[in-house]
């Protein structure tokens, strides 16, 4: 049984490495009629800031112009937007326990979302390198927005497939995975790029061992918080059956500081890409966008405190969506359980929302300084090297997320075989 177990789980480890070998190698094939030597040359003179952020978590194709450039975030998007409907719609909200069927018809909703996103995004990418005329574009045409407009949404539609390939027969979390590996495929380039410059004088030897100390300190700090939650005590009552007493036990409900996860960063860099990849590509003479421009690049004020206000908000948001306690609170009082202090129902409720607000705003400001301290401080002291926190914080929350599930798979397979062994004896 654990030789076979083994083998399953080798078979789903390398279905997924399969998948994402496709990926990568989508990544590298260009969309039609693009001049690749001048786009590299354009893209590299704007790295930085959101759009930055988003090369690295499409792995690159977005500066490639590859035809996985919107990567899979219009899908991640369209899921946050859905979740948030089901919490405005009550009608939604019931699709999620009609099991299967209902699933279903959600995925329906957010894959029309998504299409809405990518067409969007997509056609923002296609006139904003049709603006740029013969720099990048071989032949600026009606033809190429729309093939581009369609072969970018295909793009993302096939990722969205694989994503669901990999969630079906390998192991861990598709568009989590995806998005992990453009970012670890990009370390490579980016580390021999920073010992390149260093070796050029392009960057002082003393910025580069600041960097890598800022990045132990960044990776600590994440492995850190992503593993503390604070334990509530839960008790259950003794209760008598026949001539023996049963429960009387004591237990814990955890709660994360960090619930939201990676989805405020990714989502608050998506509600500011769109402007910004505009206003990169089409380089607009009018006054207003040349500031939004300058003032929305990697390290200014107002990037700041936009990406600062939308991380918070969506913390506070995704959480309260994503985690009903309501229904936990109503579970405890229907197993006759209840919090030391707090009277079940209503007022235990209270006192869980008041824990989860209190650690939600703990958990956004640590995005907060984990998204931005790093980028900005990069910024001032080493402006040709670009440091996202982002990306450390994905990467940390899919690797401890995926040996989760592997320890989970182990456990239910060892479950299965010891309920095996007893139905034979």
């Amino acid at each position: 049984m654990t030789r076979d177990k083994s083998q399953e789980l080798h078979k789903k480890v390398l279905f997924s490495l399969f998948i994402l070998c496709v990926c990568r190698l989508g990544s590298h094939i260009p969309i039609p009629g693009i001049d690749g030597i001048a786009l590299q040359e354009f893209t590299s003179k704007h790295q930085g800031g959101i759009l930055g952020m988003l090369d690295i978590l499409s792995g690159g194709s977005l500066s490639r112009m590859s035809i996985f450039a919107l990567a899979i975030i219009p899908y991640i998007t369209a899921s946050i937007i859905t979740q948030i409907l089901s919490f405005a719609y009550p009608s939604i909200k019931e699709l999620q326990k009609e099991g299967e069927r209902g699933r279903k018809k959600l995925g329906q909703i957010t894959i029309a979302i998504t299409t809405l996103i990518a067409t969007g995004q997509a056609y923002a990418i296609a006139t904003g390198l049709g603006h740029l005329g013969d720099i990048v574009v071989i032949q600026n045409s009606t033809i190429f927005i729309s093939s581009t407009i369609i072969t970018l949404l295909t793009g993302t539609m096939s990722l969205i497939w694989l994503a669901d390939q990999v969630g079906k027969y390998g192991l861990g979390n598709g568009s989590s995975l995806i998005i992990f590996t453009g970012i670890v495929t990009s370390i490579p380039e980016g580390t021999i790029r920073a010992f390149e410059l260093c070796r050029t004088g392009a960057v002082d030897i003393t910025a580069l061992l600041f960097l890598i100390m800022a990045v132990s300190i960044v990776l600590s700090l994440i492995i850190f918080v992503e593993q503390s939650y604070r334990k509530i005590p839960i008790y259950y009552p003794k209760r008598q059956m026949g001539n023996k007493l049963y429960g009387g036990e004591k237990t814990y409900l955890p709660m994360k500081i960090n619930a939201a996860g990676v989805i405020p960063p990714i989502f608050a860099g998506t509600i500011l890409l769109s402007p910004v990849s505009v206003l990169n590509f089409t380089q607009p003479s009018t006054k207003f966008a040349q500031w939004l421009l300058v003032n929305l690049g990697h390290g200014k004020p107002l990037f700041t405190l936009l990406y600062m206000a939308l991380i918070i908000c969506m913390s506070f948001i995704y959480t309260s969506v994503s985690i009903n306690l309501e229904d936990t609170s109503e579970n405890l009082r229907k197993h006759g359980a209840y919090v030391p202090g707090r009277r079940p129902g209503s007022n235990t409720t209270e006192f869980f929302l008041d824990v989860s607000h209190k650690l939600t705003f703990i958990g956004a400001t640590y995005l907060c300084i984990i998204c931005i301290l790093p980028e900005t401080i990069t910024g001032k002291i080493a402006p040709s090297l670009y440091f996202s926190g982002t990306s450390v914080l994905i990467v940390v929350n899919v690797v401890l997320d995926t040996m989760t599930q592997i320890q989970t798979f182990m456990f239910n397979k060892k479950y299965e075989s010891v309920v095996k062994k007893m139905r034979i004896k």
